[in-house]
């Protein structure tokens, strides 16, 4: 029983103690708790090339957004056919931005796909921070609180690095130029005065995208 708790329990502990310290308070819920089931999240997107340019166009219409007016509460989430942006106050606002975003992708600036505060980037980041303090508790001894300290540090560190390559590299395309944007429609948060059930802000935008078809030309002999 106390192995089992030794090399078990108490790792499983540690890992989701410092996920849930590392995660930046200022996320929105949702993506506050995403970590849980991160790394399926991450393999999903990883292996759709669909889901990873509107991942890049999510990222690009936050970037243009905040470029103006600073950084904004907004949640986002990515599909096969486009993406959503939750606590939105003007829909007019996304559609200009993502049409913008989208331009700038086109153009080159693939900057633009990459977000600080997405939920994938601090999902590695915190299961690199993790894993590097489990992994020092099994090789320096669990007394070695020192060693579980640096390597907590360092990963710490090295993990807003590692998770904007990720971003660049793994869960987000830049690949957009046969990308279209084809509709942009905003869904109301509804909410109950007095028996009656009444649309408030913010909103729920999703922006709905299709990838353009390649031309092909084609010979036959006959």
């Amino acid at each position: 029983m106390a192995s089992l708790f030794v090399y078990v329990i108490w790792p499983l502990i540690l890992f989701v103690l410092l996920n849930i310290i590392f995660t930046p308070s200022g996320l929105p819920a949702r993506s506050r708790h995403m970590w849980v089931t991160f790394p399926f999240q991450l393999w999903k997107i990883a292996t759709n090339e669909a889901l990873r340019r509107n991942h890049a166009l999510e990222h690009a219409t936050i970037n243009v957004i905040e470029e103006t007016y600073g950084p904004q509460p907004l949640a986002g989430a990515a599909t096969a056919g486009g993406f959503v942006l939750r606590g939105v106050t003007s829909p007019r606002l996304v559609e200009i931005a993502a049409k913008r975003g989208l331009y700038r992708l086109k153009q080159g600036e693939r900057r633009l796909a990459v977000h600080g505060r997405c939920g994938t980037s601090i999902g590695l980041a915190n299961l690199l921070t993790s894993t590097a303090a489990v992994g020092a508790l099994f090789v320096a001894g669990r007394g070695n609180w020192l060693a579980v300290l640096m390597a907590v540090c360092a990963a710490h560190l090295a993990g807003p690095y590692v998770g904007r390559w990720a971003q660049s590299m793994i869960t987000t395309s830049s690949r957009v130029e046969k990308l279209e944007i084809i509709a942009v429609e905003a869904t109301p948060r509804l909410a109950g005065f007095y028996g009656r059930t009444m649309p408030v802000m913010p909103v729920e935008v999703f922006v709905s995208t299709r990838a353009g078809r390649e031309q092909t030309w084609s010979t036959a002999k006959v």
